[in-house]
């Protein structure tokens, strides 16, 4: 690629999703040691799970930048410009510095033809590197063990929850698709999970257990006090070393409360150098940005509600959500 604008670079990359997801890490870990490896020069926080791992993942990586860290986020896919995948201290990528990471790999993605999202991954962990973060945040794309993302070697492991999706791909059961998740656990790297399943804790579990770490399993009771409005959730957090803290989300419902509850207790679990203090809790949870997550907006004469719910848990999670709120009408 040489001197290629913005809009010529997607037009690029986009085709690549018409070869499909292709398996295995090969590729990705080839396209990454062409230019030096660049995901090993900060930390990484992995976030997996089937639903939440954004909101989860945002949430995190806003505590951290209010905590003072220069802070990446990876996430997938986007709502508007391909930019929101790559965020730096919550800002999308610029197209400059997109630009300038995908010049560095394109003779090398020509010559190993990855798919769409093992090309855009590479990119996205050169661009952190280039940015210069000292933590980046990273949520699977799809599955785990599999899955592009899984080359880092993170400081922590969170799986939000499982339930059946992409059964093509994953598998026709809760149990198949768990296995699948759980390859993002690490040797000696902490796992933490809200996951509330039996079945699928005993894998998550086993798979620590062969792997010699720990696994966090949030309480189903938390988090305590939830109050959710139109305007956002209240709610209060217990953890070892913020004790109780009462936090803000402008994200809407109950499920947003635990999956706040569940970056809380994330961050918690971190090493002294990276863990923010409490204020940084706070500040952070309250300032998260996530559109399309049972996001509402007000015209004239009509609320509009945008959210992108695209299995059945996500769906229930929705109605339920909605049941709860006095929302105007027409809706």
């Amino acid at each position: 690629m040489s001197a290629l604008d913005y809009e010529e670079l997607v037009r690029e990359l986009f085709p690549r999703l018409t070869g499909g997801i292709r398996w295995g890490l090969e590729r990705t870990r080839a396209l990454l040691s062409a230019v030096g490896d660049p995901h090993t020069a900060y930390a990484t926080i992995h976030v997996g799970g089937t639903n939440g791992k954004g909101s989860v993942a945002a949430t995190i990586a806003g505590i951290l930048h209010a905590a003072g860290h220069r802070t990446g986020l990876y996430s997938s896919p986007h709502l508007t410009t391909f930019r929101e995948r790559i965020r730096i201290d919550g800002t999308p990528i610029e197209e400059a510095a997109l630009l300038a990471a995908a010049e560095r790999l394109w003779p090398h993605i020509r010559a190993t033809e990855p798919s769409f999202f093992e090309a855009t991954t590479a990119i996205g962990f050169l661009a952190l590197a280039d940015a210069g973060v000292d933590v980046a945040v990273i949520e699977v794309g799809l599955g785990g063990r599999l899955d592009a993302t899984n080359v880092i070697a993170p400081v922590l492991s969170v799986l939000t929850n499982v339930s059946l999706d992409h059964v093509q791909l994953l598998g026709n059961t809760v149990e198949e698709v768990a296995r699948e998740k759980a390859g993002i656990i690490k040797p000696a790297t902490p796992v933490i999970t809200a996951e509330t399943d039996p079945v699928v804790l005993e894998i998550f579990r086993a798979r620590t257990q062969e792997l010699g770490t720990t696994l966090d399993v949030m309480p189903e009771s938390e988090p305590q006090d939830v109050e959710v409005t139109a305007a956002g959730t209240v709610l209060t957090v217990a953890t070892e070393h913020y004790g109780a803290v009462r936090l803000r989300t402008p994200l809407i419902g109950a499920h947003q409360a635990r999956n706040v509850a569940l970056a809380v207790r994330a961050v918690d679990r971190l090493e002294d150098r990276l863990r923010p203090d409490a204020a940084a809790i706070v500040e952070g949870t309250a300032a998260v940005d996530w559109p399309g997550r049972l996001q509402l907006v007000q015209s004239a004469d009509t609320t509009w509600l945008y959210d992108v719910a695209h299995n059945e848990a996500g769906v229930h999670v929705l109605v339920e959500a909605l049941g709860r709120l006095a929302l105007p009408r027409p809706l």
